[in-house]
C-alpha cells in the first residue's frame, strides 16, 4: 500500500507537494503521474483512491493506466472520493513496476474565478492498494527436476508431481 500525500516520498513521480489532512491526505497529478510498485505480480489488482472534487465538469477526468509501458486499463475520476481497478497484466510485461497515471490537465484560474493556483492538474490521489492475486498450481517449467515438473505457489513448492499427473 502506497499512501500517496503521506509515506510516499520515494516512489511517486510526478505529483505535486503533499495536500490534505484528516482523512485524506493527497496528492494532485499533474497530466502524468507515476508510482512505483516493486511487490507487483502477474494478475494482481491494483485499487487507486482518487477524486475530481474541484475539477470542472466540462473537462472530464479520463484517467488511462498503463503498467511498464503497457496499458492495463481506463476510468473516468468524478466528484468525491472513490476507489478505480485495474488488473496488471499476466506474465508482467519487462520494465520498472511503474503504474503511470495520464489524465488530461486543467489549470484552475481558466475556470474558476479569483484562483491563483497556475498548477496543471490531473486528479487528486489519496491511496494505491496492490492486491495479490493467490495462483494455486502454476506450473513452472523452469523448475523441471529429472522427469518431475514441481507446482509452486509464491516462490514456495506446494507439491511434485509427474508430467502425465498434470495433464490430467
Amino acid at each position: 500500500e502506497v499512501d500517496i500525500g503521506g509515506s510516499d516520498d520515494f516512489q511517486v513521480s510526478g505529483f505535486f507537494d503533499k495536500e490534505g489532512g484528516g482523512a485524506h491526505t493527497f496528492r494532485w497529478t499533474g497530466s502524468c503521474a507515476s508510482v512505483y510498485l516493486p511487490g507487483a505480480r502477474p494478475g494482481d489488482t491494483v485499487h487507486i483512491t482518487a477524486s475530481a472534487l474541484r475539477r470542472p465538469a466540462a473537462s472530464p477526468a479520463d484517467a488511462k493506466a498503463t503498467f511498464a509501458g503497457v496499458p492495463v486499463g481506463a476510468f473516468r475520476v468524478e466528484g468525491d472520493w472513490a476507489e478505480y481497478t485495474v488488473t496488471l497484466p499476466a506474465p508482467l510485461p519487462a520494465g520498472s513496476p511503474l503504474v503511470r497515471l495520464d489524465v488530461p490537465a486543467w489549470r484552475p484560474p481558466n475556470v474558476l474565478p479569483g484562483s491563483d493556483d497556475v498548477r496543471d492538474l490531473g486528479v487528486m490521489v489519496d491511496r494505491i492498494v496492490l492486491e495479490q492475486q493467490q495462483v494455486i498450481g502454476v506450473v513452472a517449467p523452469e523448475l523441471r527436476v529429472g522427469k518431475r515438473l514441481l507446482q509452486r505457489e509464491r516462490g514456495a513448492v506446494l507439491d511434485a508431481a509427474e508430467p502425465a499427473d498434470l495433464e490430467a
